[in-house]
């Protein structure tokens, strides 16, 4: 008897390392590739969230009373919510696949909460991340010596969710200045991390990181006084490395009005106000439901005031909730981040390390609302993790419940959603593996192995993305085809992508291709509305679509239409708006959005109509 209660114990810890492994991994390494925005390591990630469930849930007695059960009910309610959203969402797919992800970051979350984690363990953990994070930072002044952009970017490629990443770090490791003997490595450390988050430039950040300190600093002055001058040190070492590495650039952060002139990167407050403002008109249009989740970047464009504050996410998590998901979805997220904050501040406040790390999550919070860190994965995974930690702390409490054991049918139907998750998880990684591969045989201008790489992929995974990619590359070789049957054959393979305009149709460059297909094909009436409804869609961000209309106009002996057309447009397109649009890094990556040769097209189109008349 005893030999089997050693081997069940046995298990148990193994269980339990391979959960921490997991835990770990989706902490730290999503941060190494693009912040996570890296679509493979997306996909990898939720698989292990996934076997990390199914560990989870697989044994036979857990203790549920370690999540407060209010919370629960919030959590499980919001994600109900988000659900209800996806299904009536403009762009179903989008939706539902961010939704999915979503459930896999509330899984991770779940088990931490749920976890026996002494805290050793959990301090363990948290050393691991901060190593990462100081080699991360050591990557970002690397990049920051060697490339061209005068704010840190690190491995994100983006300064301020690098930053946000860094608030996550920061108090932790003050923590482990004040209670390890050690003083020299933390203290280094800490240099380390402040250095590399003061070059980030992010004022957003610099702010909520002093909020969420204070607060830590109030709860543990007398540590905070007694280690003043490891502090002040700290401090001194940051802003002597900060002065060296600025200098050696001729714009750097101490002047935001030459960051502002280099590059759209930094978005400025009126264009984040003109993100807000239309976020709100969004909201009461779609009060209920919203539009659904990650829907915001498809929606936007229709509400977008000029092509300046063009972008993908409108920098405040509570208002992209209230345009996304409605106004249900959106309230109980806030009553779940409440109810994390009051209870960490209600079972927690003499726990140094569970303060630093409520004051990692709160700065996150408070940043979101000026920013777009959770748009990173590793921002949003650390954040699941983090307040998974903080709950966990439910263990010190002088009073448990008795341990509770989940019935069979629920675990069966659990262990069997998360097989089929699992499954999903990797289909789509092959998938995107095709893919990759035919972006990669697209850009040697191989189509014919572009065009098959891209059917492999959407018979895995039948993503609106890859459908229209397929779509392109298939117009591409129609329209190069050197016989009339064969361009026939290919332009009416690509007409399949005409489906994208009934389960993604706010989406505008699904109108542009089914213009360019219908223009091919001699449809000229049909073309014209497709390409109408793209600029009905998006009136700013693809100034081709007007010289795709023009063109089509001009061929069909409407040449004052498109004169007028050019004209008017272009006095939205003044000098300011292509400077805005260039955009350098790193020496050697650079990203331009092409509108400078848009426009040349339009004055191009126009000299035609001059010299025709």
């Amino acid at each position: 008897m005893n030999k089997f209660l050693l081997k069940i114990k046995e298990v148990k810890e193994i269980k339990e390392l391979i959960l921490i492994i997991i835990i770990l991994s989706a902490l730290v390494l999503p941060a190494w590739f693009s912040g996570g925005n890296n679509f493979q390591i997306k996909e990898i990630i939720q698989a292990l969230l996934a076997i990390a469930g199914l560990i989870f849930f697989s044994g036979a007695r857990y203790e549920s009373n370690r999540l407060n059960n209010k919370i629960f009910f919030v959590f499980a309610a919001w994600l109900a919510a988000m659900f209800v959203s996806s299904i009536f969402s403009v762009s179903i797919y989008r939706s539902l696949a961010y939704w999915i992800e979503l459930l896999s970051y509330g899984l991770i979350f779940y088990a931490v909460a749920n976890l026996k984690l002494e805290e050793h363990k959990i301090e363990l953990m948290v050393k691991i991340f901060l190593g990462s994070a100081v080699c991360l930072s050591f990557i970002g002044l690397y990049y920051y010596i060697t490339g061209n952009y005068a704010r840190l970017t690190s491995t994100f490629y983006w300064p301020n969710p690098f930053a946000g990443y860094l608030l996550f770090a920061l108090p932790p490791a003050v923590y482990f200045l004040l209670k390890e003997r050690k003083k020299t490595v933390w203290l280094l450390a800490l240099a380390v991390l402040v250095s590399a988050f003061i070059l980030t430039g992010s004022r957003g950040a610099f702010i909520s990181f002093l909020i969420a300190g204070s607060v830590y600093a109030v709860f543990f002055r007398q540590e905070v006084i007694k280690n003043r001058y490891f502090i002040m040190a700290a401090l001194l070492i940051s802003l002597g490395a900060v002065l060296v590495f600025s200098s050696t650039k001729p714009a750097n952060f101490f002047d935001r009005s030459k960051l502002d002139q280099a590059s759209s990167l930094d978005a400025s407050t009126s264009i984040k106000l003109d993100y807000w403002q239309a976020s709100l008109k969004i909201f009461k249009a779609n009060f209920f439901l919203g539009t659904g989740p990650a829907a915001w970047q498809t929606v936007y464009p229709l509400y977008q005031p000029n092509p300046i504050s063009s972008g993908k996410y409108p920098h405040n998590w509570l208002l992209e909730f209230l345009a996304e998901n409605g106004v249900l979805a959106a309230f109980l997220f806030l009553a779940f981040i409440f109810s994390i904050f009051y209870q960490a501040l209600k079972n927690s406040r003499g726990d140094s390390l569970k303060m630093a790390l409520f004051a990692g999550v709160s700065g996150s919070v408070i940043h979101n609302l000026v920013d777009i860190d959770w748009h990173f994965s590793a921002n949003f995974l650390a954040f699941w993790i983090f307040i998974g930690l903080l709950l966990n702390s439910a263990k010190n409490n002088s009073v448990l419940e008795p341990k509770r054991k989940i019935s069979g049918s629920v675990r069966v139907f659990i262990l069997v959603f998360l097989l089929a998750l699992l499954a999903k998880n990797a289909v789509v990684i092959r998938a995107n593996y095709f893919y990759g591969q035919g972006l990669s045989a697209q850009n040697q201008n191989e189509l014919q192995a572009a065009e098959s790489y891209y059917k492999k992929s959407l018979i895995l995974n039948p993503n609106p993305d890859y459908l229209r990619k397929y779509g392109i590359i298939l117009f591409a070789l129609g329209a190069n085809a050197a016989g009339a049957q064969a361009k026939r054959s290919y332009l009416e393979q690509a007409a399949a992508a005409e489906k994208l305009k009934k389960f993604d149709g706010h989406n505008s460059l699904n109108y542009e291709l089914a213009g360019k297909i219908n223009s091919a094909q001699g449809r000229s009436k049909e073309a014209e509305a497709d390409f109408k409804e793209a600029i009905r869609l998006d009136r700013f961000n693809y100034p081709r679509f007007y010289g795709e209309l023009a063109a089509l106009l001009i061929g069909g002996g409407r040449s004052a239409e498109a004169k007028k057309l050019l004209q008017d447009i272009l006095k939205s397109f003044p000098e300011k708006v292509i400077e805005n649009r260039k955009i350098i890094i790193m020496n050697n990556q650079k990203l331009t959005s092409g509108i400078e040769a848009d426009i040349a097209y339009w004055h191009y189109l126009l000299g035609i109509i001059n010299a025709s008349n």
